[in-house]
């Protein structure tokens, strides 16, 4: 097996669902319509995968946005063809970050360790972690933001109704750097948590 690209990456963006944060289901989907499938299991030796449909799933580290590392389980569930992350810490990585329905979440995958062969033991390839990043400014408060902009400012008589395209308006100007500040902070943490020159990062 070639060797592995240690660099982390980007494998799942999704509005966390309801589901997600619900204690009694206590797990995160990754919908297989927005899971990068390839580049996760692209990652994975064929041990990793193997045990990943296993009853007890994969035991993985997971990084959040402020560096802090969670015990969790990366499981394929056959029926639904696609992965869960689940765990005894998930409810507190969901409290710990304030996951909320409608907010977004971010997915990377990267190794630590050595690059190598990526043998059937995994030990050559190093130790397969995750991180999240979720981002906080529920869609609400856009919405808000943008309505209190339209008012202030009033519609001329010359002026075209908005029809939703065009030149971004402040509140989305806002948001969206607000969204793209945090998401280098918190990939500046996974960067350093494993020794990466910060120009290494990649999204897909």
């Amino acid at each position: 097996m070639a060797a592995r690209d240690n660099n982390p990456v980007c494998v799942l963006q999704k509005r966390i669902a309801y589901s997600d944060v619900n204690c009694k289901q206590h797990r995160l989907l990754l919908p297989k319509d927005q899971l990068d499938k390839a580049a996760l299991e692209g990652t994975m030796t064929a041990a990793e995968k193997m045990r990943a449909t296993d009853k007890s799933g994969l035991p993985i580290r997971i990084l959040d946005r402020e560096g802090r590392e969670y015990n969790l389980i990366l499981k394929f569930v056959a029926s639904i063809k696609t992965y869960r992350i689940m765990g005894a810490d998930y409810m507190k990585l969901v409290d710990d970050n304030q996951f909320q329905t409608g907010h977004f979440l971010d997915l990377l995958v990267y190794r630590i360790g050595e690059r190598g062969s990526g043998g059937d033991d995994g030990i050559a390839a190093g130790e397969l972690r995750m991180a999240t990043i979720n981002h906080k400014k529920a869609e609400e408060e856009e919405d808000v933001e943008m309505a209190a902009d339209d008012r202030g400012r009033g519609a001329s008589a010359d002026e075209p109704p908005s029809t939703g395209g065009g030149r971004a308006s402040m509140g989305e100007e806002k948001a969206a750097a607000a969204a793209h500040a945090d998401v280098l902070a918190a990939w500046t943490l996974v960067a350093l948590s494993r020794g990466s020159q910060l120009e290494d990062i990649r999204i897909l």
